[in-house]
């Protein structure tokens, strides 16, 4: 006869085995879960080596691939018991699944779950700062201070210059560019010429008046990266309208003049800028780049007659400039 204590030690074992099962079945989604986001992480790699050689089909292909994973990656996870899990390492991939899939709320959730757990970890700090960045401004104070947190947990001089940087954009939505400016400056200090401080030190001063210091941050870079030029039209198109939102003007200076043009150029507003490059052009005629500038937008808007003056004017004072004449024999031949 089995007796009940035989009963109640068979049903302790099968607990016991049980609940080792489903530790082991967790430990496996886990595990999968990990390799697949490398995976993903991968094909992502392999999505812009192929747009490098301008492979558009393979690079569409891989990045159906790398969406795919991403999806069971984040279907695994969940599926392994994330959202009670206490390790720091799986909680900060999680979040960084959701982050490419354009849940930030629910990453800045997990990140800040990640980071009570390794409070020391300054990655986990900086993420959560970018995701509370994301969901929306009545985060940003908290965003803040997270960031703050990676700046004061690190010696990396990578990690410090991403975290200034990220502040100081956070900063200038905020409307407080001067402090904006201190953190792209700090971020200058660890990472001389980095392209996105250098271009976010310059909105911070265009967005307070400063036109032609900011353009001249900009113009030290040189020839910009295609994604340098994107950071530059977003920061400097956003710096322009808080400059004429507050009604402020540059020092009537033909370099002043030419710089709110430029800056207008990069924010994409080159239709708005004549009024200035007529300026500078006015108050130095001998500019050859303020009569192309006024050449290039005046052909754009259809005045045909003043781009050609204007570009006419800049040969005279050098004949050598092969675009130039280019333009100007591109006009003539096209005048009826």
């Amino acid at each position: 006869m089995i007796s009940a204590h035989d009963v109640r030690r068979s049903a302790f074992a099968a607990a016991v085995t049980a609940a080792h099962l489903c530790s082991c079945a967790r430990e496996d989604l886990t595990k999968t879960a990990r390799d697949l986001f490398a995976a993903c992480s991968a094909r992502t790699t392999d999505v812009q080596a192929a747009l490098d050689v301008g492979d558009s089909q393979r690079a569409q292909a891989l990045g159906d691939e790398a969406k795919s994973l991403l999806a069971r990656s984040r279907a695994a996870f969940e599926g392994s018991g994330i959202k009670t899990s206490d390790v720091p390492q799986d909680l900060a991939t999680y979040g960084d699944i959701l982050t490419r899939m354009g849940d930030v709320d629910l990453a800045a959730n997990v990140y800040r779950r990640a980071a009570e757990r390794a409070p020391q970890s300054p990655t986990l700090w900086l993420n959560l700062g970018r995701a509370l960045r994301a969901t929306g401004p009545k985060y940003w104070e908290e965003a803040l201070v997270a960031m703050r947190s990676c700046i004061r947990l690190t010696n990396d001089p990578a990690l410090v210059a991403a975290a200034h940087e990220d502040a100081g954009d956070l900063l200038l939505l905020m409307n407080h560019a001067s402090l904006a400016e201190q953190d792209f400056r700090e971020a200058l200090s660890f990472v001389p010429n980095a392209p996105r401080a250098k271009i976010g030190l310059a909105a911070s001063l265009i967005h307070r008046g400063r036109v032609r210091e900011g353009m001249t941050e900009i113009e030290a870079l040189g020839p910009l990266s295609p994604e340098s030029t994107g950071i530059a039209m977003e920061y400097v198109s956003r710096a322009v309208q808080d400059f004429f939102d507050a009604q402020l003007y540059v020092p009537d200076t033909a370099a002043d003049h030419l710089a709110l043009a430029k800056a207008l150029v990069l924010a994409g507003r080159r239709g708005e800028c004549a009024l200035a490059v007529e300026r500078a052009a006015a108050l130095d005629p001998d500019n050859t780049i303020a009569w192309n500038l006024l050449g290039s937008v005046s052909r754009e808007a259809g005045d045909i007659v003043r781009a050609r003056t204007a570009f006419t004017k800049s040969l005279e004072l050098d004949p050598d400039q092969s675009r130039t004449r280019e333009a100007l024999d591109a006009l003539n031949a096209a005048a009826p």
